[in-house]
């Protein structure tokens, strides 16, 4: 008896032993191999394999609802084929594609089956793409290469979808800092650009810019409006101004003591030309960006 004390510990002990992150999936697996009660334990075990899926793939959990179920064994196997997958496609990549100078959409029909066919396929296979593209990761520099290249192409396929649905909203839904963070990820689709980190960098903006027109003009009427009412403003494009025009300049002025002063921005002629300077998510990251 001894020597299977661990097939009469309960279910949840079990579970937490192989759930652990000392064990990988492999261990999990080839502990259901060996007998038709742990195997049935392992393959019914959404906990062991939320842990596995999260000490595997940390980065992809911000794609769960935290209050829904979700199958964790079918969302493990599914990552996993993504994967090989796209490692079989980047790896015929080259034999395909090295007359071309560019990727052409039409060469993508395959990658866009498999990104329709499950609504989270898409961020599984863009996120083996990365790891394929790191060449901290890989070696083979030419699947570096045209894992680089998927990944631009595969992302401004998705932004061409978004902006056809953005202009169908109504005109009053279409925010330009939505259209301005839709910009920045289409010039810089090798990087990722997070309309969350955005959205803090502008509200910490607007918070200096009210501290500053308090110090200077503490009876101002942004200052009597209810916070709910400024809420429904950043939800909406305005088509006009919500203050007279001597508050509208006020508000002008401490913005360019924020930005200029405050902040150390300026303009610089030779910055110009570099297209990235124009995008949203740089401005606020270095005192050295055109605005």
């Amino acid at each position: 008896m001894e020597g299977y004390i661990i097939e009469v510990l309960p279910n949840e002990i079990i579970e937490k032993i192989i759930g652990c992150n000392v064990l990988s999936h492999y261990d999990v697996i080839n502990f259901g191999s060996t007998c038709s009660k742990f195997r049935s334990l392992v393959n019914n075990s959404n906990r062991v394999w939320k842990c596995k899926f999260i000490k595997r793939w940390p980065q992809l959990l911000k794609l769960y609802n935290p209050k829904q179920v979700y199958n964790w064994l079918a969302e493990f196997q599914l990552r996993v084929n993504k994967g090989a997958l796209v490692r079989q496609y980047v790896a015929s990549m080259s034999s395909k594609m090295y007359h071309l100078e560019e990727i052409q959409d039409s060469s993508l029909a395959e990658m866009e089956a498999m990104i329709n066919d499950h609504e989270r396929s898409y961020h599984f296979i863009m996120d083996e793409l990365i790891n394929k593209g790191n060449p901290l990761r890989n070696s083979d520099l030419t699947e570096v290469y045209y894992a680089e290249k998927l990944v631009c192409c595969l992302k401004k396929q998705q932004l061409k979808k978004f902006w056809n649905n953005f202009k169908q909203v109504p005109p009053e839904e279409q925010l330009l800092e939505k259209g301005a963070v839709f910009v920045a990820k289409w010039i810089q689709s090798s990087m990722a650009v997070s309309p969350v980190l955005v959205s803090r960098q502008l509200d910490l903006l607007a918070e200096a810019v009210r501290e500053v027109l308090r110090s200077r003009h503490p009876f101002h009427s942004i200052f009597s409006t209810p916070l709910d009412l400024v809420e429904q403003w950043k939800q909406k494009a305005l088509t006009d101004n919500q203050f007279g025009p001597s508050e509208c300049q006020q508000v002008l002025v401490a913005l360019g003591e924020v930005i200029f002063n405050h902040s150390g921005f300026y303009t610089d002629n030779n910055m110009h030309y570099n297209v990235d300077n124009a995008c949203i998510n740089m401005v606020g990251k270095s005192p050295e960006v055109m605005v």
